[in-house]
């Protein structure tokens, strides 16, 4: 970058001033100033030095990261520039891009996603071998088969870039990215990809994404999740764990991808302890685990990122040279599952992005999922009602309708208003249900439990106000209701802020509503607890309170049950007497009640 004043021009690289024309002399009124001769030279060299500079390869991911982020957000803002001067291409696109994804996008969302998108492909067409100078023909070219969303995002960059700021930024990025290698990229770190996108979100817009809620879940914590989640599969049943045939998972927030990474390593390590090498390292595995695994993911970036990660670790488990296809889906999750496919003729402008989310939708209404699992974004709606009405699309805000359950004529969010609000903590529901973390529960909840009878499992990183507010209290309820076991482990997480307490994790299990009850109970007693008959007993009190069935263990049998040991006491201590038992039930005469020794 070049700063020119009335004193002369500067040269700066990241910031840090590199060359200048101008002398101490120039600040110094006493001293001689310096000569036009010297004050050209050092012109000359500065300008030669800006147009000549080349750009310094990156020898790590970091390093990477830290270049392309920038140049990414100028994208992003020449997109929103073009957007306030209402350009029609740029327009156009983000018609298009927004009927199909997310319905009332604002600009910044979509010249967010279309800059990240462009990014990623070029850096994705040059690591996989793309000649320099790349090019828009070359980037397509590279990228059509394995990555065929982005491809066509480039393949209509040039509807776009009518704009000269656009068309530079995106030759600053091509120009950026031609002197990456990927043979000398180091890739020190153990998740070089993750590193590389949390590395690069936070130098990209870091004020986004702390309004947005996206925050990256230790991989410690993840992996205790998968842990936990591989245990429950195996006592359900399925013995090949996240292979089984029967299982479906879903990450409905997926991010860069490390939930389900998680699931493919466990898996992996699980079967080749079971089987042994031969058998457990068989691609037919992998290939049964690529059909079970789903994810989900609204950022572009993040998603690119997760299918190219996911892609790999499924191509290293089934042998494949290349990346095979992966049910990773650039959706909207708590859109409407039923919503017009059609799209009508902005479905032909951006046709693969509407392939995804009809893939996306068959997902969301297909019964069966077994397993939900990961750490959805926390993201409280601090604006007016007005200004968060989109959010939480289809399950905050429409009708579920027939298909999703009843009320058909309420959304899925209104269970958790009403249950708060019967239980008295209406006005702290309107406060505290309104966040992108709990319209997930509720959709994973509905996915999950309300879909089919199947067992199935949640399992959510969770704020601890969830677990405590009264304005959640709605929400717990309906937890009760639909979760047969419910697990809460305190991880002892970093706040967010001063108002955001320490975070826990919750599972839920609920075991296939089978009408043989006693077979129902024998499942849960094998899949909870130490195998004896605490279970029934706590079982009888729970749904006694609930209401579903009468306790068998009353008032009047625990005293009888009880008088049984005291008596026997009193017995020994007269010589072994016997002791009539008394009536304690109800309107008995007193002097049946009465112990006569």
């Amino acid at each position: 970058m070049c700063i020119r004043d009335r004193f002369g021009i500067a040269r700066y690289e990241s910031g840090i001033l590199k060359d200048t024309s101008d002398t101490e002399a120039l600040h110094e009124p006493d001293h001689i100033v310096a000569s036009f001769e010297d004050v050209k030279t050092s012109f000359q060299q500065i300008l030669g030095a800006v147009i000549g500079w080349k750009p310094t390869p990156p020898k790590t991911m970091r390093q990477l990261a830290a270049a392309l982020a920038p140049l990414t957000r100028t994208l992003r803002l020449d997109l929103e520039a073009s957007l306030r001067r209402k350009d029609p291409a740029t327009v156009g696109t983000k018609a298009a891009w927004t009927s199909v994804l997310v319905s009332g996008a604002s600009d910044a969302d979509f010249a967010d996603g279309y800059a990240q998108a462009v990014a990623f492909a070029v850096l994705f067409a040059r690591l996989d071998g793309a000649p320099v100078p790349l090019t828009q023909a070359s980037i397509k070219q590279t990228i059509e088969a394995e990555h065929s969303l982005l491809f066509q995002v480039v393949e209509r960059l040039g509807d776009t870039v009518s704009s000269p700021a656009i068309k530079e930024a995106f030759n600053q990025i091509l120009r950026y990215t031609d002197v990456v290698n990927n043979e000398t990229l180091e890739r020190r770190e153990e998740n070089p990809w993750h590193d590389f996108y949390e590395f690069f979100i936070e130098r990209y817009d870091s004020a986004r994404r702390n309004n947005t809620g996206v925050y990256f879940t230790p991989k410690e914590i993840v992996d205790f999740q998968v842990e936990q989640c591989h245990e429950a599969l195996l006592e359900m049943g399925f013995d090949d764990s996240f292979a089984s045939e029967g299982v479906q998972i879903i990450d409905p927030a997926t991010g860069s991808g490390t939930y389900l990474l998680s699931v493919i390593e466990r898996t992996r390590r699980y079967l080749l302890d079971k089987y042994g090498e031969g058998i457990g390292d068989d691609p037919a595995f992998g290939t049964q685990l690529s059909k079970n695994i789903h994810a989900m993911e609204i950022g572009v970036g993040a998603y690119s990122i997760a299918q190219l990660r996911i892609g790999k670790a499924i191509a290293d488990m089934t042998s494949l040279e290349t990346i095979p296809p992966v049910n990773v889906y650039l959706a909207d999750t708590l859109s409407d599952p039923w919503a017009d496919e059609t799209g009508g003729p902005l479905r032909l402008f951006l046709s693969q992005l509407a392939d995804e989310q009809e893939k996306a939708h068959k997902v969301k209404r297909a019964s069966g999922v077994r397993l939900i699992l990961g750490n959805p974004p926390y993201d409280r709606a601090e604006g007016t009602a007005a200004e968060n009405s989109g959010t939480g699309g289809w399950v905050r805000n429409m009708p579920r309708g027939d298909d999703a359950g009843q009320p058909s004529n309420k959304p899925l969010m209104d269970d958790f208003y009403s249950g708060s609000l019967e239980l008295g903590f209406g006005r702290e529901a309107a406060k505290a249900l309104p966040n992108l973390y709990v319209y997930f529960w509720r959709w994973a909840l509905w996915k999950a439990f309300e879909q089919h009878d199947d067992a199935a499992i949640v399992s959510f990183v969770c704020p601890t106000g969830f677990l405590t507010g009264g304005g959640a209290s709605g929400m717990r309820s309906w937890l009760r209701a639909q979760a047969d076991e419910i697990i809460t482990v305190d991880l002892l997480g970093s706040r967010r802020d001063s108002r955001r307490s320490n975070v826990h994790l919750m599972r839920l299990g609920r075991c296939r509503r089978d009408t043989n009850a006693a077979a129902r109970r024998c499942d849960w007693r094998r899949l909870f607890g130490h195998g004896g008959g605490d279970f029934f007993i706590v079982e009888d009190f729970i749904n006694a309170v609930r209401g579903i069935s009468k306790n068998p263990i009353d008032v009047y049998t625990a005293c009888e049950w009880t008088a049984v040991g005291i008596l026997s006491r009193l017995s020994i201590m007269n010589n072994s007497r016997m002791i009539d038992v008394p009536n304690f039930r109800k309107n008995m005469p007193m002097q049946e009640q009465v112990i006569r020794v």
